[in-house]
Parts: structure tokens; sequence; C-alpha cells
């Protein structure tokens, strides 16, 4: 994560690190994923814009991912509890026919490597 996006300085260690994505989910992200949440609902068909997936919907469920996965120390899975449609839009990628295919490629690739 880049915390100057986010007015934060950079850290200089994983205690600075830690208490900065601390601050991150408590302050930035929450208000983030409203304004996001809002868009979704506003939008109808459970993707960013517009009637089916775009990049913006593909760039969205990176990050939530990320976040799901607890792959980003410090920043609580949980912070999506109160924010239904963002937290729909990572299945509902997922569930898109050909993110699903390269899912199953990607698994069968890894089993024979």
């Amino acid at each position: 994560m880049a915390p100057m996006r986010y007015g934060f300085a950079p850290y200089a260690n994983d205690e600075e690190k830690a208490a900065m994505r601390q601050r991150l989910a408590a302050e930035v992200l929450p208000k983030l994923l409203a304004k996001l949440n809002t868009i979704i609902e506003g939008n109808g068909s459970g993707f960013v814009v517009g009637p089916s997936i775009t990049i913006a919907d593909l760039k969205w469920y990176f990050h939530i991912g990320m976040v799901l996965s607890g792959f980003v120390d410090d920043i609580p899975p949980a912070l999506f509890d109160d924010h239904p449609h963002v937290k729909n839009l990572y299945q509902k990628v997922r569930d898109v026919p050909e993110v699903r295919a390269w899912y199953e490629a990607e698994a069968s690739r890894k089993a024979s490597a």
C-alpha cells in the first residue's frame, strides 16, 4: 500500500507500517468503501459502472481480494461487513464465466507443475 496516496507519511519500520494501516482502516477506508458501496448500489447491476464487468470492477476485485485473503496485514477483512455491495462485488466478479475459467485453468496449471 502506498501511504502517501492517503495523506500519510512513508513509514520507516514495521511498527510505523502497522500503525499507518490501522489508521487507514479506521479513518480512510470506511469513508472510501461507503462511497463505493453507494456507487455500486446506485448502478443497479452489482458492478461499479455499467451493466457488465469493466476494468473498474477488476481493479476493486484485486484490492478487495487482498484484504479478504488476509494478505494485507493490519487491514481487517471485517472492514467490508458494513458495505455489502462492495463485498458482493468480489463474488460477482469471481462468478463471471471468463474469470472462473481463468481460476480453473490456473489451478490445473499449478497442479501439473
